[in-house]
């Protein structure tokens, strides 16, 4: 892994990769941040959910050992942008290696949208070392707590609209799971691993901000992807000023309380 950097820094290259989508560029960078403070990778490493590579890309120069992806489209990309020493395309419910073949299997935002949770960790533990260690972030129990058009709906009384928007947005983004660690925990030790950390990430603060740059509205931000260079690096330094203004240092470490979890686990 490089050695830590600010948010800061995340941020100005997320925003660089996700211009079209801020608050995708928002988001990556708070798990940026994260992951380059508190995990080490120990070689060789396996990639599950890893789609074009772009988001490893920003987290370490190093190449990654394998990425694994559902997506045929995710997985050509990731080969032209040489992330990894080989990437494939295939289900993480049935993992196409040999058992015991990596000393860490690193999931980005992937595992939530997995229907069979359960499965996927059975098949983690089989292609881990003795001793390897599984890295992922997922979205926490708290997460549609911190929404800032939940808390809106819920504190003018609409409780059943705040519960439909929540639904709807884990729709959009095809999010199944949200758990608390204790419920980790088990999972993880009904496929025999053991949970060593879980670190809270995305306090309310930063969670509201993402809430409200993730609006319909701004989804028309896509079609600056067809204009010249020059002007979408206007348009990126006034995303990184605007967001740099509306949240504070906590936004790039671990808190009490947060919309994301950092699961460290051990076989």
């Amino acid at each position: 892994m490089n050695k830590i950097k600010n948010g800061s820094y995340f941020l100005k290259k997320s925003l660089k990769q996700y211009y079209y989508k801020p608050s995708l560029g928002f988001y990556r960078a708070v798990e940026l941040s994260i992951l380059n403070k508190y995990v080490c990778f120990e070689r060789p490493v396996l990639d599950i959910g890893c789609g074009d590579g772009t988001f490893i890309s920003l987290l370490t120069k190093d190449k990654i050992s394998l990425g694994l992806d559902i997506s045929r489209t995710a997985i050509l990309k990731s080969k032209q942008t040489n992330v990894y020493n080989e990437s494939i395309c295939a289900s993480a419910t049935n993992l196409p290696i040999k058992d015991e073949s990596f000393n860490t299997v690193f999931s980005n935002c992937a595992i939530e949208h997995i229907q069979n949770i359960q499965e996927v960790l059975f098949e983690i533990n089989r292609v881990l070392k003795n001793g390897g260690q599984l890295i992922f972030t997922v979205p926490s129990e708290n997460f549609d707590q911190f929404l800032f058009f939940y808390q809106f709906f819920r504190k003018i009384g609409f409780n059943r609209l705040a519960e439909t928007y929540a639904a709807t947005l884990d729709k959009r983004i095809h999010q199944i799971h949200k758990i608390s660690p204790k419920k980790w925990e088990k999972k993880l030790n009904n496929s025999n691993m053991v949970l060593e950390k879980a670190y809270y990430y995305h306090p309310s603060k930063a969670m509201k901000l993402w809430d409200v740059l993730n609006i319909q509205p701004l989804r028309i931000l896509s079609l600056i992807r067809f204009l010249p260079k020059f002007f979408i690096k206007k348009i990126v330094n006034i995303e990184f000023y605007i967001v740099s203004k509306l949240i504070d240092e906590a936004t790039w470490n671990i808190c009490t309380e947060g919309g994301g979890l950092l699961i460290i686990a051990k076989k």
